[in-house]
């Protein structure tokens, strides 16, 4: 029993056939204003494209912890540290203060190293991007100079800081005149085979006192730089000479095709519609 054929859906396929070959027949029939409209505005586009300003990218290489990373991260985008790149280039885009500091945030962040999780990464990567490279660069020195300075402790706490640090260097000082005189003196001070002994501890514990006033000293000086310090920065700023297309520049680059689709739809859909406006309104009555 041969199976039952619908006419119906012969019907229907045969009308979806026949529209979409009258669709190819008006496409082909304005081929030269398809052609013609799609070469002139992307002809246009890929010319601003091309003229529109490129985007670089200084980086910085930085040893830390997330925590570090974190820590940092707050501090640049701080407007602390964006105020002080604005009194350098106050031209930066933004119509008032509070939107210059805002679109210079969008441009500095931080990333970390590719192939590691940002819990156990110990390499983050400080980026800048700016329509000028040495500019870009410049806002990346800004923002780390002006990190280490703010972590610096000020007022009273750097005050006592700086105390103890004189004491304990005076302190150090002295230990290591003390311990030079008597390894020099030592023959002269004591007959052979009597007191070495006793002078050999006495040398020793010195020593050991230098050595935890060598680590208090190292310990205030840490503090006095603050937290993060420069030891974090693994590469410097980078000078970028390769670029990227803004988004304006791959939006301008794709008017070409995107005209094509828009004057495809015009063609097949509305053109045809206007045509008959027009002979109606030209008809006489």
């Amino acid at each position: 029993m041969s199976p039952r054929i619908d006419e119906k859906e012969i019907t229907d396929a045969t009308a979806v056939s026949s529209q979409i070959v009258e669709w190819a027949l008006l496409a082909i029939r304005s081929w030269r204003l398809l052609v013609a409209g799609s070469l002139l505005v992307g002809l246009f586009g890929v010319t601003g494209g091309l003229l529109w300003p490129k985007i670089y990218t200084s980086t910085t290489t930085l040893q830390t912890n997330e925590a570090g990373a974190r820590s940092a991260a707050e501090i640049i985008g701080s407007p602390a540290v964006l105020n002080n790149i604005l009194t350098k280039y106050p031209d930066l885009p933004g119509a008032t203060i509070d939107e210059q500091r805002e679109r210079l945030a969008l441009r500095i962040r931080f990333e970390v190293s590719p192939g590691e999780t940002r819990r156990t990464a110990n390499l983050f990567y400080l980026r800048v991007e700016d329509r000028d490279p040495v500019r870009a660069q410049s806002i990346s020195n800004i923002a780390l100079d002006t990190l280490f300075e703010l972590v610096k402790p000020r007022g009273r706490d750097r005050a006592v800081l700086e105390e103890r640090l004189a004491r304990f260097e005076g302190e150090l000082e002295k230990s290591d005149e003390v311990i030079k005189r008597i390894e020099v003196e030592a023959t002269s001070l004591i007959m052979p085979n009597s007191l070495q002994g006793e002078v050999a501890t006495s040398i020793a514990g010195l020593r050991d006192k230098r050595e935890k006033l060598a680590e208090e000293v190292s310990k205030i000086r840490r503090e006095l730089r603050g937290a993060p310090t420069r030891d974090i920065v693994l590469t410097a700023p980078s000078l970028p000479v390769e670029f990227r297309w803004s988004r304006v520049s791959v939006l301008l680059f794709s008017s070409a095709p995107a005209t094509l689709v828009l004057l495809l739809i015009y063609v097949v859909l509305f053109r045809p519609i206007v045509i008959e406006i027009v002979r109606r309104c030209n008809a006489p009555d």
